[in-house]
């Protein structure tokens, strides 16, 4: 037979790891959703949103954790392992494909929302400076 829904549960459980790593996850999720949102409401808003810098000041050092993150691995994979490190070359450097990718992704919504917003500012540069 298959396995029962606690089994799964439990199994999840245990492969989810620490509590703390899980809700460090699942904040990072909600940042991300949040800029996402913000980019989303940015793109299909024809007046200029308010800024939201509490969000892009969270994902800017979201951006550098990775990136350090990133470096960090590159430097298992090129040192082969060795020196007493237990981490596998080859995870180390799937690891750091895909906290590349995600960067790369938090990377392109905080250029395009960049890039909307200033052309918004341009187009309606008259009406913004009647605003001020």
């Amino acid at each position: 037979g298959g396995l029962t829904g606690e089994e799964v549960a439990a199994g999840l459980d245990a492969a989810a790891g620490d509590d703390e790593d899980a809700d460090a996850g699942a904040a990072e999720d909600e940042e991300y959703a949040s800029l996402k949102t913000l980019w989303a409401q940015e793109l299909l808003c024809p007046e200029l949103m308010p800024r939201d810098d509490a969000t892009l000041a969270s994902q800017l050092e979201l951006l550098r954790s990775q990136e350090d993150t990133i470096e960090d691995l590159q430097e298992r994979v090129a040192s082969g392992g060795g020196s007493g490190d237990a981490t596998d070359p080859l995870l180390a450097s799937l690891a750091a494909g895909i906290y590349k990718m995600e960067s790369d992704r938090v990377r392109f919504l905080l250029a395009d929302l960049t890039r909307t917003r200033l052309a918004k500012i341009e187009n309606h540069a008259l009406h913004n400076r009647e605003l001020v």
